[in-house]
């Protein structure tokens, strides 16, 4: 990572992304993944019910997005730089990893009280069964896939490919484009009762890549946020009963949600006094 100007001799040219534009690009790469996942199930049905293959599609589909983005919207840019891998205060990284954990349990009574009201068609999905009956190589890729491959794809994208042109469009306004990023995070999850607490987990991702100036805390955020649910579900399933639900008593969800509040506010703190902060953000609005 490097938080490094570019030579002066280099022409940079970044080209604003309209929000249309970028409507195009993240309904483009989630067309392109259900392609792909589709055409992988036709070769292999078993491929169905495996988490490994939907991610390596995923991360087909998205790759291939940015690489696009990158030739349209930053051809001379470098990438690392376009993308937002930059230092940043290191206030963040913990921080971001307590955010992540923090907005678990507001985001799993947001959806389960949601379902409750517009349940969701009846599905049965095997993942957990399968990861419990695993081999131990087998569950450690398993788990490195669903809490950090799928992440990692999700924030290069959202809060990488599509933030930096977003926010010109925006002439450098930092709120529209976290809106706009968390709307179309939402709206790639496609069902409708998934859509409210993902867009509101996509507020604090963007409001964090916006205070740091840099993709790496909100990709920690990903992380853990993923790794709760992960963790959760193992724990809380066997493979006799993979279905087993255990609500969070709402005192322990209020006290996150404060907690994740908390946070929030020390994020904002760190990023208005923070200076290595102030330089990358001043080198993400360049």
């Amino acid at each position: 990572m490097s938080d490094s100007d570019p030579p002066p001799s280099s022409v940079i040219t970044e080209r604003p992304m309209p929000m249309f534009v970028a409507a195009g690009w993240a309904l483009g790469a989630t067309l392109v993944f259900l392609l792909l996942v589709s055409l992988v199930i036709y070769l292999s049905p078993g491929a169905a019910d495996d988490l490994i293959s939907q991610v390596t599609c995923q991360g087909g589909a998205y790759l291939l997005a940015i690489f696009f983005i990158l030739r349209v919207h930053a051809p001379t840019a470098p990438a690392s730089a376009f993308l937002a891998f930059r230092r940043t205060s290191l206030a963040f990284y913990p921080l971001g990893i307590l955010l992540g954990a923090a907005f678990f349990l507001p985001a799993t009574a947001l959806f389960d009280a949601i379902i409750h009201r517009f349940p969701l068609p009846a599905f049965d999905d095997p993942t957990i069964g399968i990861f419990l009956s695993a081999s131990l190589p087998r569950k450690l890729v398993m788990g490195g896939v669903a809490c950090v491959a799928g992440p990692f794809l999700e924030e290069l994208l959202f809060r990488g490919a599509l933030f930096k042109p977003l926010r010109k469009s925006f002439l450098g306004l930092a709120t529209p484009t976290i809106i706009t990023t968390a709307l179309l995070f939402a709206l790639v999850h496609m069902e409708r009762q998934r859509m409210v607490h993902v867009g509101l987990m996509g507020l604090g991702l963007g409001f964090i890549r916006k205070e740091s100036g840099s993709i790496v805390p909100s990709t920690l955020v990903h992380f853990a946020y993923n790794a709760s649910v992960f963790a959760t579900s193992i724990l809380c399933t066997t493979p006799a009963s993979p279905d087993l639900e255990i609500p969070a008593p709402r005192w322990a969800v209020a006290v996150s949600a404060l907690v994740a509040v908390g946070l929030l506010g020390l994020i904002h703190l760190v990023g208005k006094h923070s200076e290595t902060a102030r330089r990358a953000q001043e080198l993400d609005r360049a």
